[in-house]
């Protein structure tokens, strides 16, 4: 295994100093997000890389992804950063928790570069407190009412779709909190105030915003109240690598 990761190094490393490096500056420079490069990872299988082979993956292994994460930043942290969003937070919730249905509409497409994905938690008002959160998913007819306003959204001004986290009823504490997959051109969603860092820039963050954004029934990730327990099943999944 370790001859194939050192394979694979290789390959990054040149995709890196050919691809990558030459355009990072400028990139960063104005504050660009990559889509070309974004549309060449995805041809390449990166954002796929932990996935089994079944949802369109390559079935690697921790270290492996820590390989491509680890190159991709000697070149540009930004990209780094934007293919980490896209292979983790953005999809995990989506393959750990999703239906069959959901993989085939939001994990295949956004593992193959066809759509960008985020992960919208933090609150201006909370950050990643999950217990302040303030947003509130309220049923009705047919689904799901949002409401709120998250920050620090990463790739959320180019984001196709976004994993939320939203409190489902009034209750203090986190077991109310659900995740909802929300379309980007869905009526009642938008993209707020862009969020100017000092580098890593071509990782473009800002604000979002809910006001009566109507979702269905099917929008929500397995069952009403799990969410903060899921979001706390990866992160633990993460701190134990």
């Amino acid at each position: 295994m370790s001859a194939e990761r050192d394979l694979f190094r290789d390959s990054i490393r040149s995709f890196v100093e050919a691809e990558v490096a030459p355009r990072a500056e400028d990139l960063d420079r104005h504050g660009v997000f990559p889509e070309a490069l974004f549309q060449k990872m995805g041809g390449l299988g990166l954002f796929g890389l932990r996935y089994p082979e079944k949802v369109g993956g390559q079935g690697a292994d921790f270290r492996t992804a820590c390989v491509m994460y680890t190159e991709l930043a000697y070149g540009s942290l930004s990209l780094a950063a934007i293919c980490a969003m896209q292979s983790l937070m953005g999809t995990h919730f989506v393959h750990r928790y999703g239906t069959a249905e959901q993989h085939e509409r939001y994990l295949r497409p956004a593992l193959k570069g066809d759509s960008i994905a985020t992960f919208a938690l933090t609150e201006p008002d909370a950050g990643s407190d999950l217990g302040a959160m303030r947003t509130r998913a309220v049923r009705v007819e047919g689904g799901w009412m949002i409401n709120g306003t998250k920050t620090w959204i990463t790739n959320a001004p180019v984001a196709t779709f976004l994993t939320v986290g939203a409190k489902t009823s009034d209750e203090p504490g986190i077991r109310n909190i659900a995740l909802f997959l929300v379309d980007a051109d869905n009526p009642g969603y938008s993209v707020g105030r862009p969020i100017e860092k000092l580098g890593i820039r071509s990782s473009l963050t800002s604000e979002v915003s809910f006001d009566n954004c109507h979702v269905a029934d099917d929008a929500i990730l397995g069952e009403e109240g799990d969410g903060a327990k899921r979001s706390e099943e990866h992160t633990s999944e993460r701190q134990s690598h």
